[in-house]
């Protein structure tokens, strides 16, 4: 997964400075679906629409209630940020609206995929 993200986030950023749109954030990755085989969207926040081209689409993250937790390691691992976020809805007896998305924060002092980047894990819910 992380050398495949590694590859839409060049495309994506290539993309962007080819029509001159800034991003606003860090790069994220959105989970439409979760298991054995992940289906997912990866992309960085802008402040405008963007064209479309090739492989690269318009998307949108759902607004809302969120709860976040965060992982410190290798984006590989992040399983246990999901399986807290899935426990806390369970005892909150609150229910997911929207599938969750995961925003990588790199350091850039560090090494690829070093125990210090952080990524954070975005759950919308309702009660």
């Amino acid at each position: 997964m992380t050398s495949w993200a590694a590859g839409v986030f060049g495309t994506i950023a290539a993309h962007l400075q080819r029509i001159n749109v800034p991003t606003t954030g860090d790069p994220f990755v959105l989970y439409l679906e979760r298991g054995e085989h992940n289906e997912v969207e990866a992309g960085f926040p802008v402040a405008e629409r963007v064209t479309p081209k090739d492989e690269v689409r318009f998307s949108s993250l759902p607004g809302g209630m969120a709860i976040t937790t965060w992982h410190r390691g290798h984006p590989e691992d992040i399983g246990d940020a999901f399986e807290a976020i899935d426990a806390w809805l369970q005892r909150q007896a609150a229910e997911a609206t929207a599938p969750p998305w995961v925003i990588h924060h790199p350091d850039p002092e560090a090494e690829p995929g070093a125990p210090s980047w952080m990524s954070e894990v975005v759950q919308p819910y309702q009660e």
